[in-house]
């Protein structure tokens, strides 16, 4: 088959063989048989499915023995959600999360938007670089991290009429700074 030259897909080209990953040129027909006919500017890379990395509590993803955690500069944020099952918001949400240097994201597994190519395209890449991990029993995972020696605070909407103040909670204004 006669090929166009085009600078940026041989570009594409040149570095998925640098990686070891197989490619062929296929017509536009082809790509858009494999994309199910929705927009793919020419260039179509076959992945695996992402899948939730699977937790039980949060010494599986944080090391509690690691006396810098314990260091409010250099701790941790996660973000746990819970009952976003709307693959646009999901991505969005994820989007946001990686943009403001969120360290990975939680999810009720029973309660939670697979991790679909619509979620991906939303997030605009921030699925593929996000740790996105899953917990199937919340309110044990929840006591757990509570309980941990590094201090965790658990901040989170609230449906009641009670109302709080941000500017009462404990953050630390330092942790995104540079020296």
């Amino acid at each position: 088959m006669e090929t166009k030259s085009n600078e940026k897909i041989d570009e594409i080209v040149k570095i998925a063989n640098h990686f070891g990953v197989k490619t062929k040129y296929l017509t536009k027909g082809k790509l858009g048989d494999l994309t199910g006919s929705r927009p793919h500017q020419n260039v179509v890379l076959k992945a695996s499915r992402l899948e939730y990395l699977n937790i039980k509590k949060i010494s599986d993803i944080v090391d509690l023995q690691d006396e810098t955690s314990k260091d409010s500069e250099s701790g941790k944020f996660y973000l746990f959600l819970d009952g976003v099952t709307d693959p646009q918001n999901f991505g969005s949400i994820l989007r946001s999360a990686m943009f403001f240097g969120i360290d990975g994201v939680i999810v009720n597994k029973k309660n939670a938007c697979g991790l679909t190519s619509a979620v991906s395209k939303v997030s605009s890449g921030a699925l593929e670089f996000l740790p996105i991990y899953s917990v199937k029993f919340v309110k044990n995972f929840m006591e757990e991290a509570e309980k941990a020696p590094n201090n965790f605070k658990i901040i989170s909407t609230n449906i009641s009429e009670e109302e709080s103040d941000l500017n009462d909670l404990p953050f630390d204004e330092n942790r995104n700074s540079e020296d």
